[in-house]
């Protein structure tokens, strides 16, 4: 879920005021479903393009989140070659004969996990405009994305707010201060690299799911709070 929250500005209230009425409200939200552009990065060339900063590449399609860029059509045809993952340790499926109409190109059917539509490995950006509220001018942000996999970098009007890594936790975002009303456009970086020593060692960073452990990690399912 992503979330942006604003927060009342602790030097507007009275601590010792003790009508409600008197109290800012504590927080409210701001919807973010719906069509991101989205830009498949698998050569990490997009912070150094700084995309951020001149938006995603001419004809990055717009994906809709909460979703899956998988179940979208983003990614590359499942072959033979795909690196899983996760091994296929049943050599038969490359030798018999009955799983050989499952090795043709367009009809590849791996029978040892859930397969994708199609796969991808590496990067991923989303990025839209936002109409920011009036009422939020002055007033502390943060954004909150869950279901992240399972690494997340923000920037928010070219400005890089931060990073985080996990799979159990939302990751949030300190935004700061938004002014003047109008709109902001949030940058969203995802990656599912899990080993830090080698980067070439990455799932999707949309749903995965391995037969046995069902888990699943998806693209930021976006909700937005002021």
């Amino acid at each position: 879920m992503l979330t942006v929250e604003s927060m009342p500005d602790p030097d507007a209230s009275d601590p010792d005021a003790t009508d409600p009425q008197t109290v800012p409200e504590a927080r409210s939200a701001l919807d973010l479903s719906g069509r991101w552009r989205c830009a498949l990065d698998p050569d990490a060339v997009g912070e150094l393009e700084q995309w951020f900063r001149t938006g995603l590449p001419e004809g990055s399609p717009a994906v809709a989140l909460p979703g899956s860029i998988q179940h979208q059509g983003l990614g590359d045809p499942v072959g033979l070659e795909t690196p899983w993952t996760g091994s296929i340790v049943d050599r038969s499926y490359f030798t018999d004969e009955r799983y050989a109409p499952y090795r043709e190109p367009d009809n590849i059917a791996v029978p040892f996990w859930l397969q994708p539509r199609v796969y991808f490995r590496g990067a991923a950006w989303f990025q839209r405009e936002v109409d920011v509220p009036a009422d939020w001018v002055g007033r502390d942000v943060v954004l909150s994305l869950e279901r992240v996999h399972w690494e997340s970098t923000v920037w928010v009007d070219e400005r890089q707010i931060g990073s985080e890594r996990s799979l159990t936790t939302a990751h949030r975002f300190d935004v700061g201060r938004l002014s003047p009303a109008g709109t902001c456009s949030p940058s969203v970086w995802t990656t599912a690299r899990w080993s830090t020593s080698d980067p070439t060692r990455t799932a999707s960073p949309t749903t995965r799911r391995a037969t046995g452990t069902g888990w699943s990690a998806r693209s930021p399912l976006p909700r937005c709070r002021r």
